[in-house]
């Protein structure tokens, strides 16, 4: 039995058998991951959630954008057409003077400040 090296097994048998008494029946049971690979493997499904949803945003985004300058193009044509409808002249002022407009508050505190006059010349 063995051979002439100080092999314990006849060199026909076990041949490809390094360690003989460890077991080779089947699949190896399936690991249960970490709890740091557990969160991890959330962040990453949230990670991939959040960048969808951007991508998303983004693309409304884009398309809003493109929107506004349609919106911004005709407003400009229509501003285009109203100046050339209704040039505006200016008028020069030779003397240059100050026109003051007033509010009606302004008028009716005017008025009040009269009337207090008037009747103070009274008494």
């Amino acid at each position: 039995m063995g051979n002439q090296r100080g092999n314990p097994y006849p060199t026909n048998q076990n041949w490809n058998n390094r360690y003989p008494n460890q077991n080779q029946g089947g699949a190896p049971q399936p690991r249960k991951p970490s709890p740091l690979e557990e969160m991890l493997t959330k962040f990453v499904g949230h990670s991939q959630t959040n960048f969808e949803t951007m991508q998303g945003i983004v693309t409304n985004q884009g398309a809003t954008m493109k929107n506004i300058e349609h919106q911004i193009v005709q407003l400009s044509k229509m501003m285009a057409n109203f100046s050339n409808t209704y040039a505006g002249t200016t008028v020069d002022n030779p003397k240059e003077e100050c026109k003051v407009l007033k509010t009606k508050r302004q008028e009716d505190e005017d008025e009040l400040e009269n009337f207090r006059k008037w009747f103070r010349t009274m008494g």
